[in-house]
């Protein structure tokens, strides 16, 4: 109807079933004219029980519930196991437990009077969520989070650039508004864990960051526009360094590194000149 319009059409299903058997999903299926018939005829799907975000994956406080996209069981997977590192162990002595650290504790959005270490979200999204180091551009949906130690900025950046927080994000998202109320409940690595890879986290933040502002053009859209397939390869190490840090297993990191990598040329988180982008950067044998 319009030249150059960016058309983005959601379609929900829903059958009505007798019991009480828990509400089943399908994944967000993006689609193009070429894998749509592929896309429809595959579709997997997964139950939502105790996967629902409220507080937290599976907590029962807060003012939203927000029904996850599930899909196959690789996904739903992957959802399990960030929910069991946003709540106590069932089997861990109540006295003992310690709970389990989310974003929400990490980070702040008013500036505090103290030292502090910044990163800027944006809250329009979409293939990508370009959280960045640096205010590269200033507008409304751009605003600052606050961490109180360095390494927790810099881990912060890494993951909410990653694959892993898309895929959870479009798992609770609407392929658009990256809103604090997907931030706040994701879990966030313990201490432990962030200084047992300290020296890694602070190379590949500095390194990411380095290459997204190489690959933000300022002059183009009203506030500039980000290049993101180049940087691909940078994400795919951070993915790899969080398979220890959430405890995936190599077919869950092989998931999210691929994932919405089928779209076509200049569409999805595709790395340049190369739709397989668990090889890109690796030297030959």
């Amino acid at each position: 109807m319009f030249d150059n319009a960016d058309i983005k059409v959601s379609i929900i299903t829903g059958k009505r079933i007798d019991g009480d058997d828990p509400i089943r999903t399908s994944d967000a299926i993006i689609f193009t004219d070429d894998n749509r018939e592929e896309k429809f005829n595959n579709i997997e799907y997964g139950s939502t029980e105790g996967l629902v975000l409220r507080d937290r994956i599976g907590g029962d406080k807060g003012s939203t519930a927000i029904l996850p996209k599930v899909g196959g069981d690789t996904k739903r997977g992957i959802l399990n196991k960030l929910k069991s590192q946003s709540v106590v162990d069932d089997d861990e002595d109540e006295e003992d437990a310690t709970e389990p650290r989310l974003f929400d504790d990490v980070f702040t959005r008013d500036e505090p009077d103290g030292e502090s270490y910044t990163i800027f979200r944006r809250r329009g999204v979409r293939y990508w969520t370009n959280v960045m180091m640096e205010e590269l551009y200033s507008a409304s949906e751009v605003e600052p989070m606050y961490f109180d130690t360095e390494l927790e900025r810099n881990a912060a950046f890494l993951t909410l650039n990653s694959s892993l927080f898309y895929v959870y994000w479009l798992s609770y998202g609407d392929f658009h508004h990256l809103n604090w109320s997907h931030i706040r409940p994701f879990p966030f690595p313990d201490q432990e864990k962030l200084e047992a890879n300290a020296d890694e986290i602070e190379t590949l933040a500095e390194e990411l960051a380095e290459e997204m502002e190489d690959h933000f053009y300022p002059s183009r859209g009203l506030t500039g526009e980000f290049e993101m397939s180049p940087v691909k390869p940078v994400i795919d190490r951070v993915d790899d360094l969080l398979q220890d840090i959430y405890d995936l297993s190599d077919d869950e990191v092989e998931f999210v590194q691929n994932y919405l990598t089928d779209c076509g040329p200049g569409m999805g988180r595709i790395g340049p000149q190369n739709e397989d982008v668990r090889g890109y950067g690796e030297d030959e044998a």
